[in-house]
């Protein structure tokens, strides 16, 4: 695994996750290797970036963006950084695949590696774990709805009319949150099976001959929509996942 993957920062005691200041992991939830593919030509090597927040362009390092404090600790997990041995068998193989992809000589091991890219990212990345978190939200949503039609539920407190919880949830009062991790560590106990879902996928792919429309990439460039096949699927993916590769 790259060495330069994670850095080490110093937050105050009220976050830390131990009793005292210590160095906590800032994870790439986008691997660098990947990053570095999109980097400017030249000495300063700089990523050429819109800032979500406000559309403003800024050109950072690619070892400042797309990361996370303790990205990939999941304490759901019998091992909290579970995801990071996964990573290891991607992370130093990755550019040789792209390449492959390039020329068109890949073989089994170097489709693995580029699912293995596209699984991490479709369960680590902010935007896979809040997506993820949808079901079960719903799911606790649909069971307090239940246990309330049966009284197993007391009603709520004067203060908040005495409502039901069914009645709070729907006009917004009360609001299911969960945990991202939850859906994470499903999603990482799995990861080696979407993997070899997207293995087993057929894969068309485009290549862009002119440099000066460049494919771009982001902090979720996994992109889902339903595809009708051509030809018969190798396995048993139906949607149609895209993502760029350099």
């Amino acid at each position: 695994m790259y060495s330069n993957r994670r850095h080490a920062a110093t937050v105050p005691p009220s976050v830390a996750r131990r009793d005292t200041l210590c160095p906590v992991a800032l994870d790439h939830y986008v691997p660098q290797v990947h990053l570095r593919r999109f980097q400017s030509a030249g000495p300063s090597a700089r990523l050429n970036a819109i800032r979500k927040s406000d559309c403003r362009m800024f050109s950072p390092r690619t070892q400042d963006v797309c990361r996370i404090q303790e990205g990939s600790t999941n304490p759901y997990l019998h091992e909290p950084r579970a995801i990071e041995d996964f990573l290891k068998g991607v992370e130093p193989r990755y550019n040789a695949a792209v390449d492959a992809l390039r020329s068109g000589s890949t073989d089994e091991p170097d489709l693995e590696v580029v699912a293995g890219f596209a699984a991490y990212v479709a369960t680590c990345s902010p935007a896979a774990m809040r997506i993820a978190s949808e079901a079960p939200r719903r799911a606790v949503e649909a069971t307090a709805s239940m246990m309330d039609a049966r009284g197993l539920l007391p009603q709520a407190p004067p203060e908040l009319g005495g409502a039901s919880l069914t009645d709070l949830i729907r006009d917004g009062t009360v609001q299911i949150d969960i945990d991202p991790k939850f859906p994470q560590s499903l999603g990482i106990a799995q990861i080696h099976d979407l993997a070899h879902q997207f293995v087993e996928s057929s894969w068309d792919l485009l290549h862009n001959p002119d440099p000066s429309t460049p494919f771009i990439t982001s902090d979720f460039r996994l992109v889902s929509s339903q595809h009708q096949h051509r030809r018969p699927s190798r396995g048993s993916c139906r949607s149609h996942q895209t993502w760029p590769f350099d």
